[in-house]
């Protein structure tokens, strides 16, 4: 039986994968799928102590995939609703000779928002995926290619006020030590911040590959993030919307089922939204959307935290205990 990745616990089969099921699923998500993209099959497991969902060889994709999936349409986000957070805490906060490090850079959306709001800081973006870095250097950010763990061992003695990442916690094979390096890089009153997917344990209508190996190798939840904490000997706040909808997201997660990201928007989409919320489907899904989980989130860095609706995105504000 394979252990926790995070807490070394005894897990369980949680989902199982062919390599048919990958290529039907991406083909689904994005029409043509490049030739042995996709090498084995794999699968998930789940902790049965901190809930940590993870997959099972950790094993991520080539750099093949990488480089494939990267240029479908959508993969990259121009915005986030965190970015807008981070960029409010950082210009309130009164302090000159400011660094952020952003580690999983991709193609530099976020450097170019940032440095937008915050022009008289210091940013530097790290990424493994060479044509990524290449645009980031294009657009007259500093990149660098490779790993964090590379990037520490070219620069030992840097410490930066900020390091984030968003949306990469969930590709890397070891989650704690990937925190435990941002973390070191770090000074001791800044903040590491981790923006990752929340996902319930309930099962949705429509596969989302992007949440499976090869690509995420974890999956998150309150346990697993509180475990997290405790690994790492932080206090983790957590930075989310409270605008959950769920007859928007209901809705979403239906079109995406039915109209893929690679197909255009149909003609006939508001005759599908009609025909479908009327559908026994709709009805489950919204039942589950109504009921998702509520747990303490805090709207801006800082402040007082409240519990509400989970959404499906999450930033977590990871803080070090000083004793």
């Amino acid at each position: 039986m394979s252990k926790c990745i995070l807490c070394g616990s005894d897990s369980e089969l949680y989902e199982e994968y062919s390599v048919d099921d990958l290529v039907k699923g991406y083909e689904h998500h994005y029409g043509k799928v490049p030739n042995d993209i996709f090498d084995e099959a794999c699968s998930m497991r789940k902790c049965k102590k901190c809930g940590l969902v993870f997959a099972d060889p950790i094993k991520g994709g080539s750099n093949k995939y990488y480089e494939w999936v990267t240029k479908q349409k959508g993969y990259y986000t121009s915005f986030r609703w965190e970015w807008m957070k981070i960029a409010e805490y950082i210009n309130s906060v009164k302090k000159s000779d400011i660094k952020l490090i952003e580690v999983g850079c991709g193609v530099g959306f976020f450097l170019d928002y940032i440095m937008d709001k915050c022009p008289e800081i210091s940013a530097v973006g790290i990424d493994m995926t060479k044509t990524s870095v290449e645009e980031c250097r294009r657009k007259g950010h500093e990149a660098f290619c490779g790993t964090l763990e590379d990037y520490i061992a070219k620069n030992p003695s840097q410490k930066a006020d900020y390091v984030m990442s968003f949306h990469t916690l969930e590709h890397v094979y070891n989650p704690k030590q990937f925190v435990l390096e941002m973390l070191s890089i770090c000074k001791d009153d800044g903040l590491c911040i981790n923006a990752i997917p929340y996902t319930v344990d309930t099962k949705t209508p429509w596969w989302d590959v992007l949440n499976s190996p090869p690509h995420h190798m974890t999956r998150w939840n309150k346990s697993a993030i509180e475990e997290l904490g405790r690994q790492t000997d932080c206090r983790i706040e957590i930075l989310a919307n409270d605008n959950f909808n769920p007859y928007n997201e209901t809705m979403g997660m239906l079109k995406l089922k039915y109209y893929p990201v690679y197909k255009q928007p149909s003609n006939r989409l508001i005759d599908f939204k009609l025909r479908i919320i009327k559908s026994a489907e709709y009805k489950k899904e919204l039942e589950r959307n109504l009921n998702r989980e509520k747990i303490g989130c805090t709207n801006s860095i800082g402040e007082e935290v409240k519990e509400i609706t989970i959404p499906y995105h999450i930033t977590m504000i990871f803080r070090k205990n000083m004793n």
